[in-house]
């Protein structure tokens, strides 16, 4: 093994050698004749055509007038020729400076031409035109060499034939802004402009744990803050609140934040519809679950929305009453409340149990509205949304222990902003910036999608900030997530570990043109040689390898349209954090037991303990299909159509009692 290594080391290398020196001697010959070539240049440049012409009668007559002053001095003593043959002989006609030609000796010519003036700058012409063409002989040389040197390069090196590449930063900032003719984004990413108004085709960020994505949505939000636009924050563990939060300015909505304004539904409200996109919002229909029975959540949303609706006809429109109703009072109660209502049937005496399943599951989505206040003036997100002139912020805060209370009010408040923000008129100039770090934390955001796609004409402008995808798609969906990434056209991926491989086709592919390069050797130097192949395929821009393997704060940037993707690295900045994260709000109490409401509620342990069981529709089966289930064959469709269930949902809520599941 080792002599077949040496052989092949050393004949690859000596042919190499050939080679090398092949070209070099090539080198050396265009070098002596660029040198030529610029000495001759440089005398003709630099000499009048009188000066030319005695250098070149010098250059003729001295060596003829040597030949006669010594060859013919001899001939002459030797009587071979006259003294008058001889100077006729060595007579030339020699133009003076006047222009007026005559007839002279050899000598008499060379002492009119040979002044030391004239020899003098003879030669000073000649050295610097020969010190001046090594220069620029070798000048020339270099540059050839450099050419070979590139076009040698330019041989192994990949051509893109279709398909994006990836670039430098700078270069991917000089492109960007040559297209855009200087009207870039008001949006920067590691010192890279995006395109013009390319914020509202969305951002989205996305690296695991401690890869830098919040420093890359704080650098945006810096510039947000900058251009005074206004902004709604998602701020899931406060950091967000401490830079950037402007106290009597900005508003904030947590209900265990003292800074907290107060909020309820109705400050929301102002139509019948608004009450169901707020049920919607709270309550959602993941998409994509396939062992969900959508009519217990279309149960809740329309009890819930209801007993709202009801309580603000009869001018009790307060949380403390509303989830007294839902939560904590008896069936009798609720069923007098909504009398002649849609949600009627839902209450009714012979689907007791079903309803209190119902409100099992209204339970787990309202019960973070104990701790909302009611007190001071109430803060309409509505109101806010639509106020063009106003520059504040809205942090929508949470924190680990308490976020799954949390979690649908935070649902509901984005989908009041967004929602709000479609119906507004178009504007170009408009940006609302929605800034969502740890998307998946949230549950399913209705309006999140119609936002993203709906969104640019009304100065909609998304960042998302994901670890993974996995998350996504189990609120949202396998194609509603792949939809949310779509949408965010400027993606920047940091390191990624877990679906690198899935971000990695995010960037597409490349056809790419290759030359392989193939030596061969043998024994006699004619059989040694090196062939050039040349080879088309495709080519992944960015590995999944590459993308676990970035180093902190490094990341993948890719623009909307036809730019080339880049990886840049971002500038870690310490920010001031003149804010508390959190200031633990002093009316952190349970309103259902420590406040008094206008309404006669009965304390019922019983039905309190009734909510948290869910499976009180499976125990009493067979009475609800007494109800819900006819038999088509006996009962005619106008009975079917007159089912509790069949009112208030139509006639899919009719269907074979094994299609229920609780």
């Amino acid at each position: 093994m080792a002599i077949n290594d040496f052989t092949k080391g050393g004949q690859t290398f000596f042919q190499g050698m050939r080679m090398f020196f092949d070209i070099f001697w090539k080198l050396v010959i265009v070098f002596f004749v660029i040198w030529a070539v610029s000495f001759s240049g440089l005398i003709y440049i630099k000499t009048t055509p009188y000066q030319r012409y005695k250098a070149y009668t010098l250059i003729k007559v001295a060596p003829f007038s040597f030949l006669f002053n010594g060859i013919g001095g001899q001939l002459n003593k030797l009587g071979l020729i006259t003294k008058n043959n001889s100077e006729d002989a060595s007579k030339i006609n020699f133009k003076n400076a006047s222009g007026y030609t005559e007839k002279l000796t050899f000598d008499v010519a060379l002492h009119r031409i040979a002044t030391p003036q004239f020899m003098s700058l003879s030669q000073s012409i000649l050295f610097w035109s020969a010190i001046e063409g090594l220069l620029i002989s070798l000048l020339f040389t270099v540059i050839i060499a450099k050419l070979l040197i590139r076009y040698g390069r330019s041989i192994s090196e990949q051509k893109i034939l279709r398909g994006t590449t990836v670039c430098k930063p700078h270069e991917l900032a000089r492109i960007v802004y040559k297209r855009n003719r200087g009207k870039d984004s008001a949006l920067t990413l590691g010192g890279v402009p995006l395109p013009h108004n390319a914020e509202t085709q969305h951002i989205w960020v996305n690296g695991t744990s401690g890869a830098g994505k919040t420093v890359a949505i704080s650098e945006l939000m810096a510039q947000v803050r900058n251009n005074n636009r206004r902004g709604i924050v998602y701020d899931y563990m406060g950091i967000f609140v401490a830079r950037f939060y402007r106290p009597g300015k900005d508003i904030i909505l947590n209900p265990f934040d003292e800074r907290s304004a107060a909020w309820n539904l109705w400050a929301e409200c102002e139509s019948s519809v608004d009450y169901e996109m707020i049920a919607a919002s709270q309550i959602p229909i993941i998409p994509g679950i396939a062992n969900q029975d959508p009519f217990w959540t279309k149960a809740a949303r329309s009890l819930y929305a209801a007993t709202a609706r009801r309580l603000q006809k009869e001018g009790r429109a307060n949380n403390i009453t509303l989830l007294r109703y839902l939560l904590t009072s008896d069936l009798d109660k609720l069923r007098e409340l909504l009398k002649n209502t849609e949600a009627e049937s839902l209450v009714s005496k012979d689907l007791e149990k079903t309803a209190l399943s119902v409100k099992a599951i209204l339970n787990d989505y309202i019960k973070g509205m104990r701790f909302l206040r009611d007190d001071g003036p109430l803060f309409s997100i509505r109101d806010w949304v639509r106020r063009d002139d106003d520059d504040s912020w809205l942090f929508i805060t949470s924190r680990s222990d308490y976020h799954e209370t949390l979690i649908p009010l935070i649902s509901t408040w984005y989908d009041v902003a967004i929602t709000t923000a479609l119906s507004l008129p178009n504007n170009p100039d408009r940006r609302i910036y929605n800034f969502l770090d740890e998307l998946p934390t949230l549950q399913y955001l209705p309006s999140l999608q119609k936002g993203m796609s709906q969104g640019r004409q009304k100065g909609l402008c998304f960042v998302l900030g994901t670890q993974d995808l996995s998350q996504l798609r189990v609120n949202y969906g396998a194609d509603n997530a792949k939809s949310l990434i779509a949408n965010a056209n400027n993606k920047f991926i940091l390191r990624t570990v877990d679906d690198a491989e899935n971000i990695a086709h995010l960037f597409n592919q490349s056809e790419v043109q290759e030359n392989n390069e193939s030596v061969s050797y043998g024994v006699t130097d004619s059989r040694d040689g090196v062939s050039i192949s040349t080879q088309r395929h495709m080519q992944s821009l960015v590995l999944p390898s590459e993308l676990q393997m970035l180093d902190d704060l490094e990341g993948y940037l890719r623009l909307p349209g036809r730019y080339p993707v880049t990886k840049l690295k971002l500038d870690y900045v310490n920010y001031d954090e003149p804010n508390e994260r959190l200031v633990p709000s002093n009316t952190d109490v349970d309103c259902l037991i420590e406040q008094e409401v206008d309404t006669d509620f009965s304390s019922d342990d019983e039905i309190a303990g009734n909510i948290e069981e869910k499976n009180l529709y499976q125990q009493d089966k067979n009475k609800l299909s007494k109800h819900i289930v006819k038999d088509k064959t006996k009962q005619p469709n106008t009975e079917n159509a007159n089912t509790p269930l069949n009112k208030l949902f139509g006639d899919k809520a009719v269907e074979d009692e094994d299609n229920y599941r609780l």
